[in-house]
């Protein structure tokens, strides 16, 4: 890896941010002349669940939200390590490393993150492509919280959103001058550092960061480096008016250290059977126009254009590519608030246009001076949803939408076999819902909604450049519903929160890999029974006790292999956290993570042995010296203290009747020193 590169390149981007830092501080508009401060985000209100800002009590689905204050307070490096502690959120990595980790929720195994839609400040972050979000792409310092909807949301997100949402909503400016630093360092050459500002500049709010991570990895040829940065400046246009840009560059390079069987993870499971490596360049651009419509509401409008370029090289496989996404979309959507025979009403009409272009390239060797193949493929989509909320006193809502959405892939061939079709994907889905609110920030709720999931255009269209590439024309859309009911519950002013959640998902064409065919193929009925828990208590901030458990019951319930267990999709999840805020700023905190056992990918008729359940614990110790100005937290954390060996993701090979297994760390340390200072 080309740290010394990454250096230089880091300390430019910081010198940047400080350089701005300092502009800010002596620019004469940061004086008290600011009319308004942008006031704290409520985090009883979010924005995913319904498209538009909505009490959580209101929403009929389980709403988790994550604040900047709770990330920093548990020092999390990344947007995994906070989503991973989540009732029904879990992650599978074949890499050792967060960058892309593939996400689950309710039950889905191989290409789960197809069924999560991830958002961006309400942007879709989900590629075209089999390729898993790379999460490195989002600053963890420019996060100001995540929303997480579990669940579908087809009506008003279209594909991609059938067992939930996770939106990450970054920081905007505010009339302080706010700066934050953070390092980290630890095991395996680990180390992260961050700046960020957040202020104003006359009318202008101003949230610029970078960021910089690097690792040697837990196992041989698994390093990783990245450099991130991002910019947004937004502008009160008029007093009803507002207008915002929102900018960012993230550069990934990581290495794949391959597969090991399960007898070579157990003697030594740092060791590489891979030479895969990657480099990754992401350029992401929004624009966003947001217009008060007085008492009616509000009409705003996203606009984006994204940039991915990869570089993939198998010297084992000669296999040497680039990949060219081109992503261009716009979102507009009009919320109307008004009274409907009396009651209050919320009326949302929207529409999600989306053109996606793959420009593939494939080459003889790693000069890549002589082109094998070349090919363009196309994904576009353009969906349409209308979705109402009608509350019947004050505490009892109902919620329903409707959604059309057309997509096409298609496939034109410059170099190489012809392959050139196209396919057309229509989805027509609905949505049902009821809420009540029978104590105070308390609710009772239940709901249906049908969902689809497009195939990945990899999985329509087998692009390669090698003899087998077809465009598989019988390859359909998923399709199917969810139902689910649970409560919330809050007691004591929040020493005490409850949550329960039940469901029932059944797909049907549910797309997967069929190695016995080496083609994706829509497999049979699909179900996923099972239901979430949760409970916080918090004794006047010295003793804080969290903990949740899933359960998933996934089969399939047609075929061949009915009844049999969905692979990859373990029946048991469970994480509990214990927290003592000490005397003199300290902080010490234990945690224990259990995976259930399951059957690894492929294994459909399960009958090979299943990837084994696990412990893992984990603890920290923070300080949080009082007489230093400004915020200062120092924190050390020790993970997988049992040094268990053990792996999240394995997958059954039945032509050469090998199991893949990919090792996860064993016991690492880490220490971070994190600063806010308000100027």
């Amino acid at each position: 890896m080309k740290f010394l590169t990454t250096f230089l390149h880091t300390r430019f981007i910081c010198l940047l941010v400080l350089g701005v830092s300092t502009l800010l501080a002596v620019n004469p508009a940061w004086s008290q002349e600011q009319e308004q401060e942008q006031a704290e985000p409520d985090i009883e209100v979010v924005v995913t669940a319904d498209r538009v800002e909505t009490e959580t009590t209101k929403i009929p689905a389980h709403v988790t939200v994550i604040t900047a204050e709770q990330l920093k307070a548990k020092g999390k490096a990344t947007v995994v390590d906070a989503l991973e502690e989540l009732a029904g959120v879990s992650f599978r990595s074949t890499s050792g490393n967060p960058a892309q980790a593939e996400v689950s929720m309710r039950g889905f195994g191989e290409n789960s993150h197809g069924r999560v839609l991830v958002l961006l400040d309400g942007r879709k972050l989900n590629q075209p492509d089999m390729a898993s979000i790379n999460w490195l792409q989002i600053p963890i310092e420019n996060v100001e919280r995540i929303e997480v909807v579990r669940g579908g949301n087809s009506v008003l997100y279209g594909d991609h959103a059938v067992g939930g949402v996770i939106n990450i909503i970054t920081k905007k400016g505010s009339q302080d001058v706010k700066l934050n630093a953070f390092t980290s360092g630890g095991s395996f050459w680990d180390n992260q550092e961050r700046l960020g500002v957040t202020g104003m500049i006359g009318p202008f709010d101003l949230v610029i960061n970078a960021e910089h991570t690097g690792s040697e990895g837990y196992r041989d040829h698994s390093a990783l480096e990245s450099i991130g940065a991002g910019l947004e400046l937004g502008v009160d246009i008029t007093d009803s008016l507002y207008s915002s840009l929102t900018l960012s560059y993230e550069w990934l390079a990581c290495e794949f250290p391959g597969y090991l069987t399960k007898e070579d993870m157990e003697e030594d499971p740092t060791q590489s059977s891979g030479d895969t490596e990657t480099e990754n360049h992401h350029l992401n651009n929004m624009i966003t126009f947001k217009a008060l419509l007085g008492e009616w509401g509000q009409f705003q409008v996203d606009t984006f254009y994204n940039v991915k370029i990869s570089q993939d090289d198998i010297p084992s496989w000669a296999s040497f590519s680039n990949k060219y996404f081109h992503s261009l979309g716009t979102s507009p959507r009009l919320n109307a608030d008004f009274l409907l025979l009396g009651f209050e009403n919320s009326l949302t009409v929207g529409a999600d246009l989306s053109w996606n272009i793959l420009d593939f390239q494939r080459y003889a060797d790693a000069s890549r001076g002589t082109k094998e193949c070349s090919r363009l493929i196309t994904k576009n989509s353009y969906g349409f949803y209308v979705n109402n909320e009608f509350s019947l006193l004050d505490t009892l809502h109902f919620n329903a939408g409707l959604r059309y959405e057309m997509a096409s892939i298609a496939t034109f061939t410059r170099l190489g076999i012809d392959i050139d079709d196209e396919k057309f994907h229509p989805a027509l889905v609905w949505n049902a819902g009821v809420v009540w609110e029978f104590l105070p920030k308390s609710k009772l709720y239940g709901r249906f909604e049908r969902v689809y999931h497009y195939p990945f255009i990899d999985e329509q269209v087998s692009f390669w450049g090698y003899i087998s590439d077809n465009f598989n024309m019988d390859l359909e859309a998923e399709q199917g519903y969810n139902i689910e009911t649970g409560t919330e519950i809050t007691l004591f002013e929040r020493i005490i929160n409850l949550k329960l959640n039940l469901f029932y998902v059944e797909l049907e064409d549910e797309i997967a890999y069929n190695p016995d065919t080496s083609a994706n193929e829509n497999m049979p009925r699909t179900r996923r029974i099972g239901g979430e828990a949760g409970v916080e208590v918090n004794i006047e901030d010295f003793l804080i006790i969290s903990g949740n458990y899933t359960y998933t019951y996934a089969t399939f319930i047609a075929g061949d292999n009915e009844s049999k267990f969905i692979p990859l999709v373990p029946e048991h999840d469970a994480f509990v956290e214990v927290t003592f805020n000490i005397p003199l700023g300290f902080s010490l905190g234990s945690s224990l993570n259990y995976r259930g056992a399951c059957y690894t990918g492929s294994d459909y008729s399960n009958t090979q042995e299943k990837l084994a359940d696990h412990f893992l614990w984990n603890g920290f110790l923070k300080y949080i010296p009082d007489f230093i100005p400004g915020k200062l937290q120092i924190m050390f954390h020790i993970e997988n203290i049992l040094n268990k060996c053990y792996a999240t993701a394995a997958y059954y090979n039945s032509w050469t009747g090998i199991t893949a297994y990919y090792p996860e760390p064993g016991i690492s340390w880490k220490i971070s020193v994190s600063y806010g200072l308000e100027l």
